[in-house]
């Protein structure tokens, strides 16, 4: 783990098209972290310097003649944002405005940072071990561990018509588990009270496992009990996640180390082959990976069954919990829902068949969609990173800094989430935020009287944005069809505050709720 410099910008400054620079030669830097209570006051209060943390990094004599200099990181940035599928350890390049495309490796977008209206982190010698975390040797193609390009895998296998396969086996898996307990001789449907949280966090994971890697074929009471294993063996390896990437090895965390294991175990491939209804992408990898031995292929495994839960988990509680709260957006969302299933022909009900939405039908629910649009906006803390392939100078209102081939930049897209001048009053939940004046999608926002071509970026963005976010957002999607279809929904304190966030978890995507919230449920007389 290497920790560095740190540069924060204020929202909508632009870059201009640069020339390149003499910067000096690489330098490791040594390793270091600052708690998040000493960056918050040193951010506070740094008067010479008010954008910028003021400590750096041992030795400056690397810095050219004009270069700012480089404040430290208090941490070391994490892993792709929510839902990402894994990827090599090198982020992509920062390709230069100014030059064509297909210089660079495999052809990367450009990536406008002039166009994100976003804050900005520059830093250098970063490398967030994915491998160490998991236990699988790396998967980068040029390491020759896999036959293809890992991230054209997840695109073919997230996205298109394996979305719509995914679709379909995900809203039959969540009303497998959410009818469940109804019972046809329960008469009088009695209220079941339970932590949001744990809610989410349960149906959640069971259903997206079983879309994932198929049903178990010895039943589904078996299924269920060891399901219910795996989600322990789950939260306890997620609970010490961001340890892991801060740098500590997993052995110090015995518990967690036998979780990590046991999660493995299940998924090595004569365990899988006792399965059916396997998704394309767990049978594409398998196939992919096939210079590993059966365990290295199940800790790769283990990582996309990290990636397809740690955040969507969270994104989940947090758009329940915020439609729950506002009666607007319940009101809204209930009647766009009713709406949707009339006009595809769709019945309520616990005894006939289950609620089936193609995903045509799916896309065209805007509110739905505002609502989880919003939640995440208020929820997620993750970094955009860039690698540049090549010196050169980043020019922008307050100075101009030299970039060096190698170096690291970053975005962090949360404060761009909350700046109230693209955000009026951020910190507050507004269901139709993205909403224009004829209730459909709202694409327009603006930074300094600019239009921003990036104003919401949960997902990242650019030749790495998270290839399952479409999966992500669909299953968000149908689980609160689900809720409002299927149930009766109370808050136990019905003047509930908001909980506060995890920060123990910035930058790993979704900040999950520091205490779970109690709620109450039970099925409606259909």
């Amino acid at each position: 783990m290497t920790v560095t410099r740190l540069r924060i910008m204020h929202p909508g400054e632009r870059n201009r098209e640069t020339p390149l620079s003499k910067a000096g030669a690489h330098r490791e830097t040594r390793d270091e972290i600052i708690p998040l209570s000493e960056r918050e006051r040193s951010l506070r209060t740094r008067k010479s310097c008010p954008k910028a943390l003021s400590q750096t990094s041992g030795d400056t004599s690397r810095n050219t003649p004009g270069r700012n200099p480089a404040p430290f990181l208090p941490a070391p940035p994490p892993p792709p944002p929510i839902g990402a599928a894994p990827s090599a350890n090198t982020p992509p390049p920062v390709r230069r405005r100014d030059q064509p495309r297909g210089d660079l490796q495999n052809d990367e977008p450009i990536f406008d940072l002039g166009d994100c209206g976003s804050n900005l982190l520059l830093f250098v010698a970063y490398s967030w071990n994915e491998e160490k975390a998991f236990g699988h040797k790396s998967i980068d193609p040029s390491d020759g561990n896999t036959t293809d390009n890992i991230n054209k895998a997840f695109i073919r296998t997230l996205q298109g018509d394996a979305l719509n396969s995914l679709t379909e086996a995900m809203m039959e898996n969540l009303q497998l588990i959410m009818r469940t307990p109804a019972a046809p001789e329960s008469k009088m449907p009695t209220w079941v009270t339970e932590g949001m949280y744990a809610f989410c966090y349960r149906v959640m994971f069971e259903a997206g496992y079983l879309t994932l890697f198929g049903r178990d074929l010895m039943g589904q009471d078996a299924q269920k009990a060891l399901i219910l294993k795996k989600l322990d063996n789950f939260k306890e390896f997620d609970k010490i996640f961001p340890a892991l990437v801060a740098g500590l090895p997993i052995h110090v965390f015995k518990t967690a180390h036998h979780a990590r294991e046991k999660l493995a175990e299940g998924l090595r491939h004569e365990n899988l082959g006792k399965r059916d209804h396997m998704s394309e992408l767990v049978r594409f990898l398998n196939d992919m990976l096939s210079t590993l031995d059966d365990m290295e292929k199940a800790k790769t495994q283990l990582a996309v069954l990290w990636a397809s839960q740690a955040n969507t988990i969270p994104a989940t509680f947090w758009s329940l919990f915020q439609m729950m709260r506002s009666p607007e957006a319940m009101k809204a969302a209930t009647e766009e829902v009713n709406k949707t299933l009339e006009s595809a022909g769709q019945k309520i009900s616990l005894e006939d068949q289950p609620i089936c939405l193609n995903q045509m039908q799916l896309n065209d629910m805007p509110v739905l969609d505002s609502i989880i649009k919003e939640s995440l906006r208020l929820s997620s803390a993750s970094l955009n990173i860039r690698t540049a392939k090549e010196d050169f100078t980043l020019h922008l209102q307050d100075g101009s800094y030299n970039i060096r081939k190698d170096d690291i930049i970053a975005l962090y897209p949360q404060l761009m989430h909350l700046d109230p001048e693209i955000y009026p009053d951020p910190l507050t939940f507004k269901y139709d935020r993205y909403l224009d004046e004829n209730g459909k999608t709202k694409t327009t926002f603006y930074s300094n009287g600019l239009k921003l071509k990036y104003y919401y970026m949960p997902f990242g963005s650019g030749a790495t944005i998270c290839p399952g976010r479409l999966f992500a957002v669909q299953e968000i999607k149908q689980f609160l069809i689900l809720m409002l279809s299927y149930f009766e929904l109370e808050f136990v304190d019905s003047n509930v505050k908001c909980p506060p966030l995890d920060q123990s978890r910035a930058g790993l995507g979704v900040l999950p709720p520091l205490n779970d919230v109690e709620f109450k449920y039970k099925f409606k007389h259909l």
